[in-house]
């Protein structure tokens, strides 16, 4: 995407509006993911919707390479809009792991360690394609990831 410097701020006051525009739309796509996660049935439902959360948020490549570097040289960024936004995100996962762990669903975890490595996981499998080291997986590729 091109846009000029002088053609953003025409819509956005300011480098926060910006950041806060980018994780307002990704939030409400997490957000949709997380009110799905509770209606997943199997293991293999949840490999199918992380693949499509993985879809979208590398589709959304470019917006999200502004936010890790704005939240690694900014630490108001990395608290106010990353983490803060994690966190309920990591409840959640918590949450669906204890429930699927107590039905039998999923072998028994520390539902906050299998959240949080869960998490890693998942950002450690699509860091290369966000800083482009890398080419973006075909749906196969990411199922076998």
């Amino acid at each position: 995407m091109d846009i000029g410097e002088c053609s953003l701020y025409g819509y956005y006051a300011s480098k926060q509006e910006v950041l806060t525009a980018i994780l307002s739309q990704q939030a409400e796509m997490m957000d949709a993911w997380l009110a799905r996660i509770n209606d997943l049935k199997d293991p293999q439902s949840f490999v199918d919707l992380a693949d499509l959360l993985m879809e979208r948020i590398l589709t959304t490549s470019t917006y999200n390479r502004v936010v890790i570097a704005e939240a690694w040289s900014d630490d108001e960024v990395l608290q106010v809009f990353v983490l803060t936004r994690w966190q309920p995100i990591l409840e959640r996962l918590q949450a669906f792991l204890s429930e699927k762990s107590a039905t039998g669903i999923f072998r028994p975890i520390d539902p906050r360690l299998g959240a949080r490595m869960i998490m890693t996981t998942f950002i450690s499998m699509i860091l290369p394609f966000l800083r482009g080291m890398e080419p973006l997986p075909s749906p196969a590729e990411r199922q076998a990831l």
